[in-house]
This record gives structure tokens, C-alpha cells and sequence, in this order.
């Protein structure tokens, strides 16, 4: 007996609610359990890994104009209705009106932008990530357009999270992202750039 079906066994014996005395019964509910269990950490890894992907593509295609088809069709695909995965919706229709030569397709496209990261911030408000995808495109949005009103709210909320980074499933390497940014941002003070460079310590 593997350590999933002890581990299992002791949750049903130990929960009244799903006690079972039928031995077929019980087996029967124990291959289910497992099945459920396995389809989750599938799904999980799944989601993790897609994630990754966009990501990457995310950061390539800001620098990439090309790439920015490509992020738009992965992001597309993507079944995962996350805050985060709706924070990078918002931001590649961002790239996307960038990108637009048509005036009012791109502030058609900007304005689809802020509408999915602002709710991506309602979703998840203290998810640095999710912020600073927000506070990115603002920076880069002309002030006149008055998109960039949540900055200084952003930077706040990615200052006083940074240092729990890991617990918003972030790795190092997008935390390296978020950090240089923020520090060449000039939005920052030397108080704050000292607490966003301590995050990984």
C-alpha cells in the first residue's frame, strides 16, 4: 500500500463524515479520492507551468514588438480564469495598442487593458505581481491619458509585500524583474529601493 492510500485511508477513518464500514464501498471511494487528488496536482502543475510560459513571452514581446502575436494567442488558450492570468490579458491588449496604428483601436485596446488589470487588483489586491504588471503599463501610458492614477497606490502595496514574495508564487527570477524596475522606475526613494533590494534576504 503506497503512501497516498495510507494517507487517504487515515483522513476517511479519521473524519466521521466520510466514515464507510462497506470494505467495497470504501475501496471504491478511496480510488476516487485518489483519482481527485492526482487530477488536482495535474491541473495545479498545469496551471503553474502556463503561467511560466506567459511570463517569459510577457517579457520578451515588451521588448519584442514581433513577439506580441504570440503572447496574445497563448494568453487566448489559456482556460485558467486566475487574477494573475487576467493581470497579463490586460497587460498584452496594453502591448497590443502599443503595437495599433489606428488611434481608436489603440485607445480601445488601452482601455480593455486597464478594465482587466483593475479587476485583477480587485481579485487579488495585494498580489505584488498583479500590481506591478499594473503600475508597468501605467508608466508607460502617456499622463494626459489619466490611466496612470493608481502608481503611487501600487508601488505602495509592492513595497510593503515585496519581502513575501514566495507566498504570490513568484520566483526569484520575476522577482529580479519587478526589483529592477521598480529602482529604475524613479518612483522610488532610497528608503524604498534599500526594502525592495533586501526582499530575497
Amino acid at each position: 500500500m503506497n503512501s497516498n492510500t495510507v494517507g487517504v485511508k487515515r483522513f476517511l477513518a479519521e473524519n466521521k463524515l466520510f466514515h464507510i464500514s462497506n470494505p467495497a464501498i470504501w475501496a471504491k471511494s478511496t480510488i476516487t479520492l485518489l483519482f481527485l487528488f492526482s487530477f488536482l496536482s495535474i491541473s495545479a502543475f498545469s496551471q503553474e507551468s502556463s503561467l511560466h510560459n506567459i511570463r517569459i513571452l510577457f517579457n520578451e514581446a515588451v521588448q519584442q514588438e514581433d513577439k506580441i502575436g504570440e503572447l496574445v494567442e497563448l494568453i487566448e488558450q489559456e482556460k485558467s480564469d486566475s487574477p494573475t492570468i487576467l493581470a497579463y490579458r490586460g497587460s498584452a491588449k496594453a502591448l497590443e495598442a502599443k503595437s495599433c496604428f489606428n488611434p481608436i483601436t489603440k485607445l480601445k485596446y488601452l482601455g480593455n487593458s486597464m478594465e482587466m488589470l483593475n479587476e485583477a487588483v480587485i481579485l487579488s489586491p495585494s498580489d505584488i505581481e498583479i500590481r506591478f504588471l499594473r503600475f508597468s503599463i501605467q508608466y508607460y501610458t502617456p499622463k494626459w491619458l489619466g490611466y496612470s492614477k493608481n502608481m503611487e497606490e501600487d508601488k505602495t502595496m509592492i513595497i510593503s509585500n515585496i519581502h513575501n514574495y514566495k507566498s504570490f508564487g513568484i520566483d526569484p527570477g520575476v522577482l529580479d524583474w519587478i526589483e529592477e524596475f521598480m529602482i529604475n522606475s524613479g518612483y522610488c526613494n532610497a528608503e524604498e529601493i534599500e526594502i525592495i533590494r533586501l526582499a530575497k534576504k
